[in-house]
């Protein structure tokens, strides 16, 4: 017998949903996430109080590290190819991204903020894990060909989105209070 024809590409609107969805610098959906080089737990030594800037720039760049380890790439194909994948009923990328999600977690509970990022952190903290609930979510809307369940998920993706460009304003206002790079 024939194999069966591929499934039919999604309705040009919700291409147009998933590609807003992104993530940017999502890891390769071939490629296994690389092991992070470095020890994510900061040093128990406090900063002195006249060193907040140096502190609150520290904070910043172990975070970055803990979000660079999660790979880079174009975000558009990234997407394109784990839906591909999803349709087909494999489920392997979101899989691995909600792993690297649970290990930026894991890595940034590890992180202890300066006062002045307190608020970043616990912020940053829960958009991890709502961006966590929205890939299992999408994941099983995809392996379900569920376009309202899709469409509903793209609205929750884009308050995410949303939320992420207030956390790198909260950051560009942290580091301006502190006099930080």
């Amino acid at each position: 017998p024939p194999p069966p024809p591929p499934p039919p590409p999604p309705p040009p609107r919700l291409l147009r949903r998933q590609r807003q969805m992104c993530i940017r610098d999502s890891p390769r959906v071939d490629a296994a996430p690389p092991e992070p080089s470095y020890d994510p737990i900061p040093s128990t030594a406090e900063p002195d109080a006249d060193d907040s800037g140096s502190a609150v720039n520290a904070y910043f760049q172990r975070v970055q590290l803990v979000h660079s380890a999660a790979g880079a790439g174009d975000p558009n194909s990234f997407a394109m190819g784990m839906i591909k994948a999803g349709l087909g009923g494999s489920t392997a990328g979101f899989d691995r991204l909600v792993e690297d999600s649970e290990r930026m977690e894991r890595e940034l509970k590890a992180i202890a903020p300066p006062p002045e990022c307190e608020r970043f952190h616990q912020a940053s903290l829960s958009s991890l894990v709502e961006g966590r609930e929205l890939l299992e979510r999408m994941k099983t809307a995809i392996v379900s060909r569920d376009i309202a369940k899709l469409n509903e998920i793209a609205q929750d993706a884009a308050e995410l989105q949303a939320r992420a460009e207030e956390l790198a304003e909260m950051e560009k206002q942290i580091r301006a209070s502190v006099g930080s790079r």
